[in-house]
């Protein structure tokens, strides 16, 4: 998720979330997948059989884990060891108990865990009853899952519950085993009730994940089948490095870590901080890496005490020894005589400044700063409010991006631009099955968004979020104005370059969609779109079917069911209101959980603006000055551009900057004479110039932090002037 920057540009693509972004902060995501030790198992009428069941956690879940049987059949019972299973655990036992009268068939059972705040998760287990006095036999294993580092073993205990009078002997052989992957069972055959399988893997042995089969065959009895899971991890290395990060009293500061494999290691790195000083937390996004860096950001509190520390960033990851690196934090005094120290960095090399400058205070000179190493611009504010200056060049093209704010602000906008904008991310490919001739499906995950149909069923997207992300698509006719199916799949994190879950949906993570009205208030003679989204517990968002009708205040929009939410789980409407006079534009972003009839209220027109232009040599310098709005008071943001040689520059502004005044002003600064500023990225007086002016309202605490019930909306008018 993309945080908060507080300009008319960022904001509209904060609230329109491009399919794949919302500006909250990244959390973890919690999860927890099941599996059964064994996928059948028989028992004799009267009689009982076990089943392991192992429990895994992910994206920070903690807890204990419920489990529960379903479909039993009659005469049936199930017992689990331990329930819950305790958060420090994994495993459980579950008994299935025979009763003499229990029908002697097959029958699949599911194991349903559920764990708080993370979505319930099945495995399903075949029970054959067989009738008192068959022979019979089941082969379980302890544990039914391995991670052997190429060049080592590993071993699983079997166990063999022979039953119906059954006492012979069970030869074993093992299945489905890769190169350099050898099995031997001891004994075998098994006469009694143990053997151990031990898996011997070569140093050629190929990374991965592996589904074996152990099969055990007795005479005149049906074979038995069960499997077992390998995991081959490299017998590689990696090292950590961090950059040096500087928080002030109240903010925060980042720290990139750069992860450096060697010897084939390509597997997830997790990383934790050391101790840290009093008042200070930690975060890492991803902090599960599989990638080449994550960003570790500091948050200091108010009370953290200034001075200089050494946190030290530790490592682990499957098969490789830890590793340990430093970063140097500078926490900063907050105040006007503490002053504070920027390390401005941009991860996008697409983003990277042709020329960066900033102004301690609201009065004095602009000081240029030449960037360093990882594109990052560090420099030093004493004052309590300042201003950032920045100028990015595509092509022809040029932006001028301003920003007005306290230090404290500026210091949360330096940290969010490698958030908003950050490292080229996956690129991964895709299916959809369960579409009609003339449907079309819409995917995103990790801030990609793309397309598929009935004609070309795969896709690839492109830049993909790193760590575990939420894959949500849905079901349209062409050219049609409804959802008619929903497919959520919750945090995955699958390695660049590969292969997403087939999206099915007539499968088991897709459903129908939840549907209501909404009702547009206080619209006048306007004409309005709507674009619905889903806010994922996760972090992710996802545009559901944008309306695009220009009449009509009431809106049929989709959703996720109530059923199918967990706790963190949102849904949201961007409604956006267009004035016939094509000058004034009104919008509300509105956070709320369940899908349901519900009026949002747009509000009033925005104050005109004064707009005045000062300069010298031939440039321009537009200022927009109006009256502090009270509905949208929190932000402001003027731009103005000049499509005919491709100029722009924008401001943004925040309520705290202006301190207790009534209007506010947003003036191009005079940067003639800046080292390094280039007078062709000034707009040129005397031609036809477009302005758009912004105001925002209820953005405190929404966009950080969107809960149900909120809601922020921004209003902005449209013209044109020769400065």
């Amino acid at each position: 998720m993309r945080r908060l920057v507080l300009s008319a540009s960022a904001l509209w693509l904060a609230a329109c979330g491009g399919g794949g972004s919302d500006p909250t902060p990244p959390v973890n995501n919690p999860s927890i997948t099941v599996s059964a030790g064994t996928a059948s198992v028989t028992a004799t009428q009267g009689t009982s059989a076990t089943v392991p069941i192992i429990v895994t956690r992910s994206g920070g879940a903690a807890g204990d884990v419920s489990l529960a049987a379903e479909g039993l059949p009659a005469n049936v019972t199930a017992t689990f060891a331990p329930s819950p299973i305790p958060a420090a655990s994994t495993t459980s036992t579950m008994t299935l108990v025979v009763g003499a009268g229990a029908t002697a068939a097959t029958t699949t059972i599911t194991v349903r865990a559920t764990l708080a705040g993370a979505a319930a998760q099945t495995a399903t287990v075949q029970l054959s009853v067989a009738a008192a006095g068959t022979p019979a036999y089941t082969i379980t294993a302890a544990p039914a899952a391995l991670t052997v580092i190429a060049g080592a073993a590993g071993t699983t205990d079997l166990s063999i519950a022979k039953t119906g009078g059954f006492a012979g002997s069970v030869t074993l052989a093992l299945e489905g085993a890769p190169a350099g992957v050898t099995g031997a069972f001891a004994p075998n055959p098994a006469t009694g009730a143990t053997s151990t399988l031990t898996l011997t893997t070569t140093s050629a042995a190929a990374a991965g994940t592996y589904a074996l089969t152990v099969r055990g065959a007795a005479s005149g009895l049906t074979d038995r089948t069960i499997p077992v899971s390998l995991v081959v991890s490299s017998a590689g290395s990696f090292a950590l490095s961090a950059t040096a990060a500087s928080a002030v009293q109240g903010a925060t500061g980042n720290s990139t870590v750069t992860i450096t494999r060697a010897g084939g290691f390509a597997g997830a790195v997790a990383l934790a901080t050391g101790t840290l000083p009093a008042n200070v937390t930690a975060s890492f996004n991803p902090a599960s890496a599989t990638g080449a860096t994550s960003t570790l950001t500091f948050t200091a509190g108010a009370t953290a005490a200034p001075g200089t520390y050494t946190v030290a960033v530790n490592g682990t990851g499957t098969g490789v020894a830890n590793q340990t690196t430093n970063v140097t934090l500078t926490v900063t005094a907050s105040g006007g005589g503490g002053g504070g120290s920027f390390a401005w960095q941009f991860c996008d090399a697409a983003r990277v400044p042709a020329w960066f400058a900033f102004r301690d205070g609201t009065t004095g000179a602009w000081t240029r700063v030449t960037g360093g190493a990882n594109n990052t611009f560090s420099f030093t504010m004493n004052q309590s409010v300042g201003s950032v200056a920045y100028t990015l060049v595509t092509g022809g093209s040029s932006t001028v991006e301003v920003y007005l704010n306290t230090r404290a602000e500026l210091q949360g906008q330096s940290t969010a631009e490698c958030t908003s904008n950050p490292l080229a991310g996956k690129t991964l490919n895709g299916s959809v099955t369960g579409l009609a001739a003339l449907d079309a499906a819409t995917i995103s995950h990790g801030g990609a968004t793309t397309t598929a149909n009935f004609a070309a069923s795969t896709f690839t997207l492109t830049n993909v979020d790193a760590g575990p992300q939420d894959l949500l698509a849905y079901r349209s006719a062409l050219g049609g104005s409804t959802v008619s199916r929903i497919f959520l799949q919750r945090g995955l994190n699958v390695a660049n370059g590969g292969t997403l879950p087939v999206v099915d949906f007539n499968g088991a993570n897709s459903f129908a969609p939840a549907s209501a009205v909404v009702t547009i208030a206080n619209g006048g003679g306007d004409t309005f779109f709507m674009i619905p989204s889903f806010v994922t517990a996760n972090g992710a968002s996802f545009s559901l079917f944008s309306d695009f009708t220009a009449t009509g205040a009431a809106r049929t929009y989709f959703g996720v069911p109530t059923a199918n939410l967990i706790a963190g789980d949102l849904h949201a409407a961007f409604v956006v209101a267009n004035a016939a006079n094509n000058i004034d534009t009104r919008a509300v972003f509105s956070y709320f959980r369940t899908v349901a009839a519900r009026t949002i209220t747009l509000g009033a027109t925005l104050n005109a603006a004064t707009l005045t232009s000062t300069g010298a040599g031939g440039l321009a310098r537009p200022r927009a000055r109006g009256t502090i709005q009270a509905e949208y008071g929190d932000a402001f943001g003027a731009s103005f551009s000049q499509s005919s040689s491709a100029k722009n520059i924008t401001i943004s502004a925040s309520r705290g900057y202006f301190g207790a005044a009534t209007e506010y002003e947003l003036e191009t600064p005079d940067f003639a004479g800046i080292a390094g500023f280039n007078p062709a990225w000034g707009l040129v007086a005397g031609a036809s110039t477009s302005s758009s002016i912004t105001g925002f309202g209820g953005i405190a605490g929404v966009i950080n932090q969107p809960a149900d019930g909120t809601a922020w909306r921004f209003a902005s008018r449209t013209t044109t002037f020769t400065p």
